[in-house]
């Protein structure tokens, strides 16, 4: 098990782990442009040559915002979110990111619980931001 950037070999991967687990209305373009995008922080985590993870980023000036975050179902519970997290959350700092934002849907209890894990704190509420009635909780951290 290896953490590393995204690459464009990845996107299929990537892709397929989207359709399940985020069920967003991502496209592959979005996936191409943070790829190869400046600003972006894109991790993997590859098993065996095979993406069973990806976590998204995009940093402006000093504040990352989380974008994607899913790890492959045959991988869940078993620690490899949280190793990716604290990874990515050590390359922002090093990259002079001082305050890390994301929104999480407000009935998903078990994301919650991860990311207060990592200091994040609920800040508001934005309504309708998954869907009409879909609310999401922002959530931030001071690194």
């Amino acid at each position: 098990m290896s953490i590393r950037k995204a690459r464009m070999a990845d996107l299929q991967e990537i892709l397929e782990i989207d359709a399940v687990q985020l069920v967003t209305n991502w496209h592959e373009r979005l996936y191409i442009d943070e790829i190869v995008g400046e600003q972006s922080v894109f991790d993997v985590l590859d098993v065996d040559g095979h993406v069973m993870g990806f976590i998204l980023f995009r940093i402006n000036n000093e504040i990352a915002d989380l974008l994607q975050f899913a790890v492959h179902v045959d991988f869940m519970h078993q620690g490899f979110g949280t190793v990716l997290f604290e990874n990515v959350l050590v390359e922002l700092r090093e990259k002079g990111v001082s305050t890390v934002f994301l929104e999480v849907r407000e009935h998903n209890d078990r994301a919650v619980s991860f990311y207060k894990k990592f200091d994040f704190e609920r800040m508001r509420q934005r309504n309708n931001y998954y869907g009409p009635d879909d609310h999401a909780w922002v959530m931030r951290k001071v690194l």
